[in-house]
């Protein structure tokens, strides 16, 4: 009869502090992953928006310190945009010293975000600086990130992407 009470003594399971601290850590876990999901989203679509606004206010700075006219080409079916000027020819990134290209979704960059839309009035993809560095049209871009989604339009008077609402959702 004492080898059975031993065996009960050797095998106690789990105390209710351990129990405890298991679900305390679970519950700290499920916290921080649920919501990432949503959050990355809204990272990769602000990542991309600073990537577009550093290349028009690269564009920019070329055409008002250059005196030449510069662009922002964007080539939504191949999912790139460049620095060019109206030639088309790609300008130099100041930090790289490369061809100032950024290429959506390739290695080193954010994934599962693209460029849904970009227009002018003319109906091109392009964001388009004269000689003295004003914007000669404004440009409306649809960017997306996951099932979320993100309207800009370059403001005129400032050159910078402005969030659009969405309505009628």
């Amino acid at each position: 009869m004492s080898s059975t009470t031993d065996t009960r003594r050797g095998f106690r399971g789990f105390t209710i502090v351990e129990l405890l601290v298991t679900v305390v850590v679970m519950s700290i876990l499920a916290v921080v992953a649920i919501p990432s999901a949503s959050v990355n989203n809204e990272r990769r679509l602000d990542m991309l928006q600073l990537q577009l606004q550093d290349a028009i206010d690269h564009a920019w700075s070329l055409a008002y310190h250059g005196g030449e006219k510069m662009s922002v080409h964007v080539y939504v079916p191949g999912q790139w945009f460049a620095v060019v000027d109206e030639l088309g020819v790609p300008q130099e990134d100041p930090l790289t010293h490369k061809i100032y290209a950024i290429r959506l979704n390739a290695p080193g960059q954010e994934q599962d975000v693209s460029i849904d839309y970009c227009k002018n009035p003319l109906d091109r993809s392009l964001v388009m600086f004269n000689n003295k560095g004003h914007l000669v049209y404004p440009v409306d871009f649809r960017i997306s990130a996951g099932g979320e989604q993100r309207w800009l339009n370059v403001n005129t008077a400032t050159g910078v992407l402005d969030e659009v609402p969405i309505t009628g959702e």
